[in-house]
């Protein structure tokens, strides 16, 4: 299933045949401007996908940062990465805390995203989605309409959580 515009922004997943019950093993990628991001051929746990998702609804409208949004590609994922995953002290790092930085990151913390980092910050006209993957060196950008991201994983979370109560449902 493919939720969202792959030109754009989407989220795509597939449960498998064999699902193993809750655990609703398949598929799961976001795609950015027709690139694919994740390792859909890895297959994941679509449970533990949607167990994740929750996080990124509950920040759903919550990711307006007007000084962020405004550096450069390179500084902004850089303070954002340093801050959240440096290995040394960042002097953005109280202020990171302060203002819940981590609402930015939008990756998942499941094997498919393992090689990924991606962020996403909106001022009030626009978001923009910055994602590397950990083999690249060059950062990736793009830009999007605000609430774009946000509806599309919303819409998702929903399609996981119907899958999710079906397979609770047929195996009790």
């Amino acid at each position: 299933m493919i939720v969202g515009n792959r030109s754009l922004f989407a989220v795509e997943f597939e449960l498998d045949q064999e699902y193993g019950g809750v655990w609703l093993f398949g598929k799961f990628c976001y795609w950015i401007r027709d690139r694919r991001l994740g390792d859909y051929e890895l297959g994941t746990s679509l449970r533990d996908v949607l167990f994740s998702l929750d996080n990124l609804v509950r920040e759903n409208g919550n990711r307006t940062h007007v000084e962020l949004f405004g550096l450069p590609r390179s500084d902004l994922f850089t303070r954002l990465d340093g801050a959240l995953f440096g290995y040394e002290p960042s002097q953005y790092d109280d202020v990171a805390i302060q203002e819940t930085w981590a609402r930015f990151n939008v990756g998942l913390p499941v094997d498919v995203f393992d090689g990924w980092k991606l962020y996403l910050v909106e001022n009030l006209k626009a978001a923009r989605i910055l994602f590397k993957s950990l083999g690249e060196t060059e950062i990736q950008e793009e830009e999007f309409g605000i609430g774009l991201f946000d509806e599309v994983i919303f819409r998702t979370h929903q399609e996981l959580t119907i899958l999710y109560n079906n397979a609770i449902k047929s195996h009790s």
